[in-house]
Protein backbone atom coordinates (compact mmCIF):
# COMPACT_ATOMS: atom_id res chain seq x y z
CA UNK A 1 0.00 0.00 0.00
CA UNK A 2 1.60 3.37 -0.94
CA UNK A 3 1.10 5.45 2.08
CA UNK A 4 2.58 8.40 0.05
CA UNK A 5 -1.18 9.34 -1.02
CA UNK A 6 -2.83 9.56 2.95
CA UNK A 7 -1.95 13.08 3.68
CA UNK A 8 -3.49 13.93 6.74
CA UNK A 9 -2.04 16.03 10.40
CA UNK A 10 -5.45 15.12 12.58
CA UNK A 11 -7.87 12.40 12.72
CA UNK A 12 -11.17 12.99 14.75
CA UNK A 13 -12.98 9.96 15.64
CA UNK A 14 -16.08 9.20 17.01
CA UNK A 15 -18.30 6.69 18.03
CA UNK A 16 -21.71 8.41 18.45
CA UNK A 17 -24.25 9.95 16.10
CA UNK A 18 -24.37 12.94 18.47
CA UNK A 19 -20.69 13.03 18.39
CA UNK A 20 -20.39 12.73 15.08
CA UNK A 21 -23.35 15.63 14.12
CA UNK A 22 -21.52 17.74 16.46
CA UNK A 23 -17.83 17.70 14.49
CA UNK A 24 -19.86 18.01 11.33
CA UNK A 25 -21.91 21.29 12.62
CA UNK A 26 -18.26 23.47 12.62
CA UNK A 27 -16.69 23.06 9.21
CA UNK A 28 -17.66 22.11 6.04
CA UNK A 29 -16.77 18.61 5.67
CA UNK A 30 -16.96 16.68 1.96
CA UNK A 31 -17.10 12.67 1.92
CA UNK A 32 -14.15 11.80 0.22
CA UNK A 33 -12.86 8.08 -0.89
CA UNK A 34 -9.71 6.67 -1.93
CA UNK A 35 -9.46 3.86 -4.31
CA UNK A 36 -9.37 0.22 -3.35
CA UNK A 37 -11.16 1.27 0.36
CA UNK A 38 -14.61 0.80 1.17
CA UNK A 39 -14.68 3.41 4.27
CA UNK A 40 -15.58 6.70 3.04
CA UNK A 41 -13.91 9.62 5.08
CA UNK A 42 -15.04 13.16 5.87
CA UNK A 43 -12.20 15.61 5.04
CA UNK A 44 -12.02 19.76 4.37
Amino acid sequence: MDKSKYKSDVAILSVTTTEFQAVMHFHNWRARTIMGDDQIYEGF
